[in-house]
């Protein structure tokens, strides 16, 4: 991992004589790497948010069997995963 990114600092900067810009440059890239793999987490987390109520309610109305709630929680998360 090491060997690619000084692969690419180097080659931006051969592009660019400086290594201020060629720093710049490989951050710009990391993040546009980096970023569709937040955005995927962001938006599974804000998902489940909306989807904890409801969760709630199951776990409350099985508060005293776990088998059935654990069932009833994996056909919700089926149903709405």
């Amino acid at each position: 991992m090491f060997d690619l990114i000084a692969t690419v600092l180097a080659w931006f900067y051969d592009l660019v004589p400086s290594l201020g810009l060629s720093i710049v440059l490989l951050t710009l890239v990391v993040m546009v790497v980096v970023t569709p793999l937040t955005l995927k987490g962001t938006r599974s987390m804000i998902k489940m948010q909306h989807l904890q109520p409801e969760m709630k309610k199951i776990q409350t109305r099985h508060k005293g069997d776990r088998e059935k709630m654990n069932k009833e929680l994996m056909a919700f998360y089926q149903a709405n995963g």
